[in-house]
């Protein structure tokens, strides 16, 4: 299955996404998160299925969001694991681009 994200709300150096439920440890996703390039802090949140990450605000939002898909495709989920409506959801690139 496709993996798929949906901005919720950003500011300069802070984002918070939809990146869905039943993914497995928050530990584990945040350890992963953190080891990005100019990433402060992850906090994921299981019962939101939302992802809040701080970073340098001077690094491009894009490049993050980019490096925290490339992690959630290493996560196996599968359609009954996923908490997002299709109808909700949008990826990546048509959803952050157009905010350019």
């Amino acid at each position: 299955m496709k993996n798929s994200m949906q901005l919720l709300h950003r500011l300069p150096g802070r984002v918070r996404v939809r990146i869905g439920k039943g993914l497995g440890s928050a530990a584990r996703i945040e350890s992963n998160c953190r080891r990005l390039p100019q990433v402060y802090a992850a906090n994921y949140t299981e019962q939101t299925g939302t992802l809040l990450l701080y970073y340098n605000a001077s690094f491009s939002e894009y490049k993050v969001l980019l490096h925290v898909k490339e992690i959630l495709s290493d996560y196996n989920r599968t359609a009954d694991q996923l908490d997002c409506k299709k109808s909700e959801t949008a990826a990546l690139p048509s959803k952050i681009l157009k905010n350019f």
